[in-house]
């Protein structure tokens, strides 16, 4: 049996990558699958993480990842991560990060490719509290 695992991210608690993490080690510790298949049957059975994004808060390092690089910063076989100071939403300056993407065939990208994820920038979790007249 094949399981795949493709959670999106918990808005500011964990990544999508987390989430995938403690959903595999949930389901190989338990014994059980949401299947109720036994422990022996498990062992059998391949995991496939996917973490997803929708845009917002993970999109930059979930692309990163899925084009095999890493998000501790810096410049990778991917791409180049990049940090800047931005005006936040509340006029404020702030650090952000994007992404310069080399080509990758199967994520249909071609070179230079840039990923901003502007949740970072001008997202609801820079207000100091929600504000449902701001939104």
């Amino acid at each position: 049996m094949n399981i795949v695992i493709s959670p999106n991210s918990f808005k500011g608690a964990l990544s999508s990558q987390k989430v995938a993490d403690y959903i595999e080690r949930g389901l190989t510790s338990s014994g059980l699958t949401s299947s109720g298949l036994k422990k022996s049957l498990l062992l059998k059975t391949e995991i496939l993480k996917i973490p997803l994004a929708d845009g917002g808060d993970g999109t930059l390092s979930v692309i990163i990842e899925a084009k095999g690089g890493s998000t501790s910063g810096g410049s990778t076989s991917c791409g180049k991560t990049y940090k800047k100071q931005v005006t936040g939403p509340l006029g404020t300056p702030i650090d952000a990060e994007y992404g310069i993407l080399s080509a990758s065939p199967t994520l249909h990208l071609s070179d230079n490719t840039a990923v901003i994820e502007l949740a970072k920038i001008a997202g609801l979790s820079l207000l100091p509290k929600f504000l449902p007249h701001w939104a």
